[in-house]
């Protein structure tokens, strides 16, 4: 019982070693970098981690909706890297750019907004 026990509590762990999810005390230029590279990767669902949702309808629309993004990004030969670079940091608002570059060679960048909760940062929006 106690080797079952044990096995459990370690594919637990393992499991959630791969899991990012926003921390206390994580810079918004981190956090951003961490959920976008879960996206790189085609892990919508680990990406969808970084935001809060007002129900889970909603958080499983953002799921479905960031499936086929990342499934056209895929299509365009995937994402390389993802650079990220604080531009302002104000109380509990924050903003990162991001140079998004693409395996094709391709790249785009952007801004990340962020808002702190319980001093925690989570995406807010890409614009």
């Amino acid at each position: 019982m106690k080797k079952l026990f044990s096995l459990a509590a370690l594919a637990v762990m393992f499991v959630a070693c791969g899991n990012y999810v926003p921390k206390a005390g994580d810079a918004p230029e981190v956090v951003a970098k961490k959920c976008l590279d879960e996206f790189a990767k085609g892990e919508v669902k680990k990406f969808a981690n970084c935001f809060r949702f007002k129900s889970e309808d909603k958080k499983k629309e953002f799921i479905e909706d960031n499936g086929e993004k990342a499934k056209k990004f895929e299509r365009i030969g995937g994402i390389k890297s993802v650079e990220t670079k604080l531009s302002y940091s104000i109380e509990d608002k924050a903003r990162v750019k991001i140079l998004v570059t693409f395996k094709n060679g391709e790249s785009f960048d952007d801004n990340v907004d962020l808002i702190k909760i319980n001093d925690t940062w989570y995406i807010e929006r890409i614009i």
